[in-house]
């Protein structure tokens, strides 16, 4: 379809201007500013229109019984990843949160409370489609130490590699 197209080519054309950002040396400085220049995709809105992210969902995590214990590192008090111009969720006295996080953490409580799954217990982690990295450093702050590996398109991975960098975790591109 139409619709189908426009979005696909919109993407490809985001891909390419992404990709482009390590070519050269002004290139690079410019990259190091993603966030202010605002360049697309909006990889940070995804988060922003998943209902309950800001209530409900935020609540039953800071109201879980393991929250201090398991959550709390990776939550509210734990240092921000990915661009500093996205909105901050104020939940005193737990701290401050971003959406994102807050869906990702959703998802590691899930992962607890169904399958036993203790993130810290893994050795490894393989992702496909990283989006930001946010996952890699949701875990990262939940205490997992092992081996992260995203599977992704290079320039999503190049992405990951600038956001996790940024955000003081270690990041390489293989191949």
């Amino acid at each position: 379809s139409a619709a189908a197209w426009t979005l696909t080519s919109q993407w490809a054309s985001h891909m390419h201007q992404l990709s482009s950002r390590e070519r050269d040396e002004r290139s690079c400085r410019e990259f190091a500013r993603y966030h202010e220049n605002g360049w697309l995709p909006p990889l940070f809105k995804w988060a922003e229109h998943t209902p309950g992210l800001d209530g409900s969902m935020l609540q039953e995590l800071v109201d879980d019984p393991e929250y201090g214990a398991y959550f709390a590192a990776a939550a509210g008090r734990s240092p921000h990843f990915g661009s500093p111009a996205v909105e901050l969720l104020r939940r005193p006295p737990h701290g401050s949160f971003r959406r994102k996080r807050v869906q990702e953490l959703v998802h590691f409580r899930v992962l607890r409370r169904v399958a036993n799954i203790n993130v810290r217990q893994l050795t490894h982690v393989v992702e496909f489609g990283g989006g930001t990295g946010e996952t890699a450093a949701a875990a990262s702050d939940l205490g997992f130490a092992g081996r992260h590996v995203i599977i992704d398109l290079p320039p999503m991975l190049l992405l990951q590699r600038y956001w996790l960098r940024y955000s003081g975790l270690p990041a390489y591109l293989g191949e």
